[in-house]
């Protein structure tokens, strides 16, 4: 074939276009760069995105170095937005910072061996952003439901997807992402997600003490109780949370000095939450399998002993003693009592204990043909309902709006004819329920 003029000369205007296109996008690159070194971020992305759009045109060492001042360009303008309150700016790039870490993931995807560290300090800064953000969409999701749930859950998981890859040591990212899997119906995923979070809070635990970690330890045994229905692996991790629990409280008790008094009273408080809750679903898996309950009776018997100032398992104990031994129940409720007296838990257990045991003589009353005998049980419940009474108080007085409690008082008072504090409790039943 012949090579004329004209096909030289097409051969060579192709050339020069495509030459022309490249030194052109490379120019965008070189010029958004220093638009970003110089903080006109807004003028720095439009001018990388331009030059970024075709790769194949560009110096392979040009690429991570633009990727990773695209991604300085998209936080620059997060930054400032978010200083200068400007919600325009912050409506324009509504996803600023998951753009910035695409460009930092094609950073390192592209890296010739120089970027690689610059672009890992970047995500560290960033890290505390994502898992915030994402953090900030579960807490939202709890308060929704149907579509609206869905769609803030998805812009979750990418926060918190993105604060995995950053940071794949991080216990607290999983268990969140395990969160957000429970509402979206994925048991199977959130379960690998807790018992991944358990597993890196085992091998890397946190500097600072975290209160709140026997709450993974709950959420995974609450998935195991319903999906796995196996209630022996449910009592396993809430018995690895409550040691992990304890462990924690142990490193704040032993930097006390560090703390100021309300801080530490604050940490005391979730510690006994977590703990109380921890127990209370132990318990409540002990209370529905008869079969475990010589087993959970010398556990909680045995906790009783060593620990005689915990107040969250004598409550516990006492509970169990409900079906078996009413009476050695009692004893544990008022050992309780006298450990935490400002706490309105056992006050109530003891006083619904006595009010069982008042409706039992009433019962019996009821059942007997006898008018004597009868009148021996009902005399009998009534002097149960006297032990009821104060206790049923004591809660009332703190927490005047339990409306289970006020109700239990108005059926005492009235039937021993106390007819002041009556009315009294019917007009606070009426003032809460608007009747």
């Amino acid at each position: 074939m012949r090579i004329t003029m004209k096909n030289i000369y097409a051969l060579i205007l192709l050339v020069l276009t495509t030459a022309t296109v490249a030194f052109g996008q490379s120019t965008k690159v070189t010029t958004g760069v220093i638009n970003v070194q110089q903080g006109d971020y807004e003028e720095g992305v439009k001018n990388l995105k331009i030059g970024m759009s075709d790769l194949s045109q560009l110096n392979a060492k040009l690429i991570p170095k633009g990727f990773y001042y695209l991604g300085k360009g998209y936080m620059g303008i997060l930054m400032t937005a978010q200083r200068d309150k400007n919600a325009e700016l912050i409506a324009k790039y509504p996803n600023a910072m998951l753009d910035a870490y695409e460009a930092y993931a094609n950073a390192k995807k592209h890296d010739d061996g120089k970027w690689g560290d610059k672009v890992d300090a970047e995500l560290m800064r960033m890290y505390p952003m994502f898992l915030g953000s994402g953090n900030e969409m579960v807490s939202m999701a709890y308060k929704q439901k149907g579509d609206a749930q869905k769609e803030v859950l998805g812009e979750a998981m990418k926060y918190l997807n993105a604060a995995a890859e950053m940071r794949p040591e991080s216990y607290v990212v999983q268990d969140l992402l395990g969160q957000s899997m429970v509402m979206k119906g994925d048991t199977a995923g959130a379960m690998t997600a807790f018992e991944k979070s358990i597993k890196l809070f085992g091998s890397n635990p946190p500097a600072q003490p975290d209160l709140f970690i026997g709450y993974t330890f709950y959420r995974v045994s609450l998935l195991a109780r319903q999906k796995d229905k196996d209630l022996d692996k449910a009592l396993s991790f809430l018995s690895q949370g409550q040691k992990a629990l304890d462990g924690e409280w142990k490193k704040v008790k032993e930097k006390k000095a560090d703390y100021s008094a309300e801080d530490y009273a604050k940490a005391e408080e979730q510690y006994n939450n977590g703990s109380k809750d921890i127990q209370s679903f132990e318990l409540d898996i002990y209370l529905v399998s008869p079969d475990k309950l010589q087993e959970a009776l010398a556990k909680f018997e045995k906790a009783a002993k060593e620990e005689p100032d915990n107040y969250v398992i004598h409550v516990a104990y006492a509970s169990l003693l409900e079906k078996i031994d009413p009476a050695k129940a009692v004893e544990f409720y008022k050992k309780a009592i006298a450990i935490k007296p400002e706490e309105e838990h056992a006050y109530f257990n003891l006083g619904a204990l006595y009010n069982n045991m008042a409706k039992e003589k009433f019962d019996q009353a009821n059942a007997e043909k006898d008018y004597e005998k009868a009148a021996v049980f009902q005399k009998e419940g009534d002097e149960v309902f006297k032990l009821a009474l104060p206790n049923f108080e004591k809660c009332y007085q703190l927490n005047p709006k339990n409306l289970t409690v006020i109700r239990a008082l108005k059926q005492i008072t009235i039937r021993l004819e106390m007819m002041d504090d009556y009315n009294k409790y019917k007009e606070a039943e009426a003032k809460l329920t608007g009747g």
